[in-house]
């Protein structure tokens, strides 16, 4: 059997000062609305950032990560084929899903658990008062071992294009105008 030294314990745990969030993970940061703070626990999940890596990264069979808003911002509109897992930290979150013709919307409160269909058009939003309770907090696990790629609603897609944000051939946030100039030469 293996043995675990406490510092090999100790690399496998994250503490609050552990974590370590990017203001820039996912294609929908640079536009009102989606500017979500990712911060990875356990696997790559849903990040778009190249450099972004996690704490823990062997495979678990799934991902952790910690999603942080502002009122009135979160994640905008993706879909993805993992299932998908949300419990609520702190804040009041707003979590839209299906398309335009059959959308439900749902509110979730602190320690709110919500299972997400793989598939399933989805937006997360922080729909709480952020004056007394500071930013919202929500967990995301999403299941396999691999970095999910999302898939983004034309709009949000558009509106990143505006702000000079894209993903690359191999889904990476980067400039539009460099992706747009190498879609270009092939």
């Amino acid at each position: 059997m293996t043995r675990y030294s406490v510092d090999d314990m100790r690399a496998r745990v994250t503490t609050d000062d552990d974590r370590l969030f990017v203001d820039d993970a996912l294609l929908c940061t640079v536009v009102p609305g989606g500017r979500a703070r990712l911060g990875l626990l356990i696997g790559y999940g849903m990040t778009e950032a190249r450099h972004h890596h996690p704490r823990l990264h062997d495979p678990h069979g799934f991902s952790v990560a910690a999603l942080r808003a502002a009122s009135g911002e979160g994640v905008l509109r993706h879909r993805h084929d993992q299932s998908e897992v949300l419990i609520v930290v702190a804040g009041e979150w707003e979590v839209t899903l299906n398309d335009d013709r059959e959308t439900v919307a749902i509110r979730l409160s602190p320690h709110d658990t919500l299972s997400v269909p793989p598939g399933a058009w989805r937006s997360i939003v922080n729909v709480g008062d952020d004056t007394s309770s500071g930013t919202a907090e929500i967990i995301v696990i999403i299941g396999g071992d691999g970095r999910t790629r999302s898939e983004w609603a034309p709009a949000v897609v558009a509106a990143a294009a505006q702000a000079d944000r894209g993903l690359d051939a191999n889904g990476y946030v980067a400039p539009w105008s460099l992706i747009r100039h190498s879609m270009a030469d092939t």
